[in-house]
């Protein structure tokens, strides 16, 4: 795998896990809320599997407040003819977990970061200050990946804030910045996420709190 698995888009009584692979594969999601009892999940395209190395899963008609327990499982792809596809070796991932907040619940623990610019040092002092810190969900409030050049590029820094707060067991929200809107790669950065509502602005509800995502301007200090 690429990028292991991360969860995004916690809404509506669903989440979404995303993943990337080295090369192009068919992504399956096995979910529960008992290991030993999983049911599938997969993307369709108008009817058909989709794959590629771009992995994107929606986990719909979840119950709030219970544990689910996930993997995910790629299988490449080595040729896909019209009458003729053939498969290679598969890949499954550890199995992890997460809960969808209770609408109820009124106490919840956020970590939020900004600006972080790509500064790798900097990200990893930071998560030193919150390892014992039990938190639900994680925003990166703009500005984090900026000036994204290429996909690599991107993709290695969103590697690194994804291990960093275990964004395969809690969910990530990467909120678009004013810097997240420059370079070559930035019309295709909205490609590795799962924007709450399909857009860069939303609104979402964690437990009985609001939460508006406002859209940044191009140029700071601009409406």
């Amino acid at each position: 795998m690429r990028v292991k698995p991360y969860l995004q888009n916690p809404t509506d009584g669903g989440i979404t896990v995303m993943w990337q692979t080295s090369v192009p594969c068919t992504g399956v999601v096995e979910y529960g809320t008992s290991p030993d009892s999983m049911t599938r999940e997969r993307t369709l395209l108008d009817g058909q599997a989709d794959w590629g190395t771009m992995h994107k899963v929606r986990l719909s008609g979840l119950q709030p407040g219970l544990k689910y327990y996930y993997r995910v499982i790629s299988r490449e792809i080595l040729r896909y003819g019209a009458y003729r596809k053939t498969l290679g070796d598969s890949a499954t991932s550890e199995l992890k977990s997460f809960t969808l907040p209770s609408p109820a619940s009124k106490d919840f623990t956020a970590i939020v970061f900004n600006d972080l610019h790509q500064h790798s040092e900097t990200f990893k002092a930071l998560c030193k200050h919150i390892k014992k810190v039990d938190y639900d969900f994680v925003v990166f409030n703009g500005d984090c990946i900026d000036d994204p050049q290429s996909h690599a590029q991107a993709t290695r820094f969103l590697k690194e804030l994804n291990k960093g707060v275990g964004a395969d067991s809690v969910p990530v929200f990467y909120i678009r910045g004013n810097h997240e809107i420059r370079g070559a790669f930035s019309t295709g950065l909205r490609n590795l996420f799962d924007y709450a509502g399909g857009n860069v602005y939303s609104a979402f509800n964690w437990g009985d709190t609001r939460f508006v995502i406002v859209q940044p301007s191009a140029i700071a200090g601009k409406p």
